[in-house]
């Protein structure tokens, strides 16, 4: 059971509500979502204020019992010893052999030589009746148990009296209690935290920093609820995975989640936050989303369009010189994908330096997935850092080389930002230009811009892409030879629409309906993003809960995309349900509107790419669905063929997808 964000316990799936607006297929009216309840926001506010005024009150006590217990501990001396020694000496009898006195005289444990004395002299007084109490058997721990006991005791109020001699360690100590009771008495007229594992004290929930995976917190979810906490050190952690908290980020308070969290290697490979994704909202981020959407992904700009149709034809043409042995289509793929990335952005019709590229993207994406001590723990940012800082300086080094190549190509070339072919590097490269060298302002005083800049946007171009449309195309095809009745009937509509005497082209796209039910289902079932990064710029209440200013916001698209309670059979692949007229989920749509499907995001950041990486898919699964007939190696079933993931930025197989090509047209490729 969980909690609804009504604050009503319902099942493990969700709400009725929901389901009910899932069979009806009002998936995008806002009314169909469940409503937050006033009274049980204030109800969890008014039982947050009582707790944390309880912890506030319960401070003043313990501070006064840990003055005692230092006080007791001060006040043991080798006096009181010999008493300590009679309440230990039952121990005799279920223990091991008397200590001589060279052992005490040599013991590893820090006591005073009175202590030490004491013990000698007690030793001397138990040795008679030594034997009767241990029934003539030899003792082995007995003196090294009440050494050790009376040695922590003493070392700790040692320890302890010299951090009260010293003023600089007693501010410190009440600077520390001061602040968990200011933090407390700040806390009291704030909505609580939503439900969460318990975290442990300084470290959170450290221990499930492993979970921070699409699935770690679906499951999480499941048990807690669409809206859990965690904390991790001082960072506070909220995650996002149902439809009506996703419609509470993502747009009734747009505003405030439109921040970006970065780690610290994601800052550094970002050149400072330069790029486009990692950027905060601001002039900046809008200045350089608009130009990314006018010079990159706009229908207007026909260089873009044709890089798709080439670069799949090619990928068609490559599998055909393959065909009747086993094709490894992942990377084919991925290869083909990076080459249409290229021409759409910067105009290289070549392949020159591609496999270098390739070797520097894993390297990123590999950097971009690390966590350091320092992003849960600002003030162990200094711990472990020169092999990590060399690892990063490496991987920005090869990319600023890589990059300075295409920028530098494309300033000799000198071609008007204003041109219709132009393309994006032109654009940014006009940005730099307008610059003013004394105050790094351009002309209009908007934005300050510099060659970083140029790199941190390219940069984006050229990870964005391959990754997301090569991986949702790679799980489109596996997903339907995994059910090989769905490949069929994209395959028969394909026949009936196009023909077997000729390839597809670009328009007949908008003639394939279940094609496009396909490439949905696979961004259902394999979103290009798993868990969508946000940040809270301000402090925010969501559902009643509290979320404080600079928190970071995890939407699990994943989870939100196979919510039970949404959708029918939410982890089968099953593209009939977006079929117009067959289908319940019909009506939805990947604009970002609504909120049980967001596999592009939703609101100001959502992808700005999101039409061109559709057609992207669409036109490859389609060149490859309709020029080949698929089979899997070595005799393999479908039901054998692999279908895990592995987590990152994105969430690509987990091992690439291999299979054997049949042509099917009468003309050639």
């Amino acid at each position: 059971m969980r909690r609804s964000s009504s604050g009503a316990r319902v099942s493990e799936g969700g709400d009725a509500a929901s389901s009910s607006a899932a069979a009806a297929g009002h998936h995008g009216d806002d009314a169909a979502l469940p409503t937050f309840d006033p009274q049980s926001a204030a109800g969890r506010r008014e039982a947050a204020r009582t707790r944390a005024l309880g912890r506030a009150v319960h401070c003043i006590p313990v501070l006064l019992l840990f003055c005692v217990l230092v006080l007791w501990l001060a006040s043991t001396s080798p006096v009181h010893i010999e008493h300590h020694l009679r309440e230990d000496i039952f121990w005799v009898q279920a223990s091991a052999s008397p200590c001589s006195r060279n052992t005490l005289g040599t013991s590893k444990y820090m006591i005073s030589s009175s202590t030490k004395s004491d013990l000698v002299t007690f030793e001397r007084k138990i040795s008679p009746h030594a034997s009767t109490w241990l029934g003539g058997q030899r003792a082995s721990f007995f003196f090294e148990r009440i050494i050790a006991r009376l040695s922590s005791m003493a070392v700790f109020a040692k320890i302890v009296m010299e951090c009260l001699h010293d003023p600089i360690l007693l501010l410190w100590l009440l600077f520390f209690s001061l602040s968990f009771v200011m933090l407390q008495i700040r806390r009291l007229g704030c909505a609580p935290f939503p439900p969460g594992p318990k975290p442990l004290p300084i470290i959170g929930n450290m221990a499930l920093v492993d979970q921070l995976t699409h699935r770690g917190l679906g499951a999480l979810a499941k048990q807690y609820g669409g809206l859990l906490h965690l904390r991790f050190g001082w960072l506070h952690v909220f995650a996002v995975s149902t439809p009506e908290y996703a419609r509470e980020v993502l747009h009734a308070q747009d505003g405030a989640f439109s921040n970006r969290p970065a780690t610290m290697a994601v800052h550094y490979l970002t050149y400072g936050r330069s790029d486009m994704a990692f950027a905060h909202n601001g002039a900046y981020w809008r200045q350089m989303r608009k130009l990314c959407v006018t010079k990159m992904f706009s229908r207007r700009r026909a260089e873009t369009w044709l890089a798709v149709r080439d670069g799949y034809g090619a990928l068609a043409r490559a599998v055909g010189r393959r065909s009747g042995e086993a094709v490894n289509l992942g990377e084919l793929i991925f290869n083909l994908t990076v080459s249409v990335i290229f021409r759409a952005a910067f105009s290289e019709r070549d392949d020159e330096g591609l496999d270098e590229f390739v070797v520097i993207l894993q390297e990123f994406s590999r950097l971009m997935g690390l966590f350091h001590v320092g992003d849960f723990f600002p003030w162990l940012s200094w711990v472990g850092r020169r092999g990590f800082d060399r690892r990063l300086r490496m991987a920005r080094g090869a990319l600023d080389r890589f990059i300075d190549k295409i920028v530098d190509e494309h300033a000799r070339r000198g071609k008007n930002a204003a041109d219709p072919d132009a393309d994006l590097v032109d654009g940014l490269l006009a940005f730099l230009a307008d610059a003013d060298p004394a105050s790094g302002k351009n002309r209009e005083g908007a934005i300050r811009f510099t060659r970083h800049n140029v790199k941190a946007m390219i940069m984006d171009m050229l990870f964005g892409g391959p990754e997301t449309v090569g991986s949702t195309t790679e799980w489109a095809m596996a997903e339907m030879m995994h059910s090989p009745s769905e490949l069929r009937r994209l395959q028969q509509e394909l026949a009936d629409v196009v023909g077997l005497d000729r390839t597809v082209d670009e328009s007949d796209l908008i003639r394939l309906p279940f094609l496009k039910c396909v490439v949905k289902e696979a961004l259902r079932m394999h979103p290009p993003i798993p868990v969508l990064l946000h940040e809270a710029a301000k402090d925010c209440v969501v559902g009643g809960y509290s979320v404080p200013r600079g928190s970071r916001v995890l939407v699990n698209a994943w989870a939100i995309n196979r919510d039970c309670n949404a959708w029918k059979d939410a982890d089968t692949f099953r593209p009939s349900r977006f079929m117009p007229g067959e289908g319940e989920a019909a009506g939805l749509d990947l604009k970002g509107g609504c909120y049980e499907f967001v596999p592009f995001g939703s609101g100001r950041r959502s992808c700005p790419a999101q039409g061109l990486g559709q057609h992207a898919v669409e036109f490859a699964v389609a060149q490859l669905a309709h020029g080949f007939s698929w089979e899997l190696p070595d005799g393999m079933k479908p039901a054998e063929l692999d279908m895990s993931d592995i987590f990152g930025l994105t969430t690509p197989r987990a091992t690439r997808l291999c299979a054997v090509p049949t042509p099917r047209l009468t003309c050639p490729l």
